[in-house]
């Protein structure tokens, strides 16, 4: 695990941008050393469109923060989410439990044309330590569902460093913006991927966007600025995505084994106003593990505060 994070340490360090030569004459003002940009809070769970089943990929969330880091656009991102069995409705072999904790750093750079490269690091902490914060909010508001302490199994407890890289172009086609990526994951889930996000309506793709690890929207944190010239605030937001699996540390036991392709489709919408931005959207998953009976169909809401 040391080797992997000094490794993705590493790595992270050589795609971030090389500082500029001092200018004598420039203003010898002190910079900050960090500013705050936009502020992301999204969650996804499959109670909002899937009857509740509390099933696979149940439910998770995540708080995104974006900096200016010496002129560099960095994403700051700290995340949760649940993975589980179907109680007792999934015939056969089922996927262990888990529950991810994990902190990431990615740093964003423009190609040029609109095309934008991504890369960052991430450390996660999986195994069953948040399972009884799952059983308090389903206590809470009365919920059925998956109960850990009841059903046990979970994965070792492990941390892993992962490294994520993604590069992206952007088109135009009427009213919609279009726009291509590749990308790719290692260390804890290794798989490559490539797809399209559209945006129909609105200012098009914000500059500065995360995206969600599960349901794979591309989610803004808007420039008060990019919604000059009259532009509407409304989006409707759709993709499709393709990923081969070369490995997952999610499937370290029991002989469950996941897929070799995953593909996600989703649609959502997004109103921005007065400085905020509503999402809300549902993804369908194809299936992930070999023996799961029938994809499955989460949903995303998310708020966003411009800068």
């Amino acid at each position: 695990m040391r080797r992997a994070a000094f490794a993705c340490l590493l790595w992270l360090c050589a795609v971030l941008p090389h500082p500029l030569k001092a200018d004598p004459g420039a203003d010898r003002t002190p910079a900050r050393v960090a500013d705050h940009l936009g502020v992301i809070v999204h969650t996804h769970n499959d109670f909002l469109v899937d009857s509740g089943r509390d099933r696979w990929r149940t439910g998770g969330a995540t708080l995104v923060q974006f900096l200016r880091l010496g002129g560099t656009d960095a994403e700051l991102r700290l995340r949760g989410e649940f993975i589980t069995p179907w109680n007792s409705l999934q015939a056969g072999i089922d996927r262990p439990p888990a529950a991810i904790a994990g902190a990431g750093l990615f740093v964003g750079r423009d190609l040029g044309g609109g095309a934008q490269l991504r890369a960052g690091v991430e450390i996660l902490q999986v195994g069953a330590s948040l399972f009884a914060f799952q059983s308090a909010l389903h206590e809470y508001f009365n919920l059925r569902g998956y109960n850990y302490a009841e059903r046990g199994g979970a994965i070792a407890e492990r941390s892993y460093g992962a490294l994520h890289a993604e590069i992206a172009g952007l088109a135009a086609l009427g009213p919609a913006r279009l726009r291509p990526f590749a990308g790719f994951e290692a260390g804890f889930e290794n798989y490559a991927r490539v797809g399209l996000d559209v945006a129909i309506g609105g200012p098009g793709f914000a500059r500065l966007s995360s995206r969600d690890p599960v349901s794979g929207f591309l989610l803004p944190a808007w420039q008060r600025t990019e919604f000059a010239n009259g532009r509407s605030g409304s989006a409707l937001l759709l993709g499709v995505d393709v990923a081969t699996d070369h490995g997952s540390n999610l499937f370290e036991r029991g002989g469950v084994l996941p897929t070799r392709h995953r593909t996600r489709a989703r649609l959502g919408v997004m109103q921005s106003v007065a400085g905020w931005t509503a999402f809300a959207g549902v993804t369908r998953l194809s299936r992930e593990f070999e023996g799961q009976i029938e994809p499955q169909v989460i949903g995303t809401l998310a708020l966003a505060r411009s800068f």
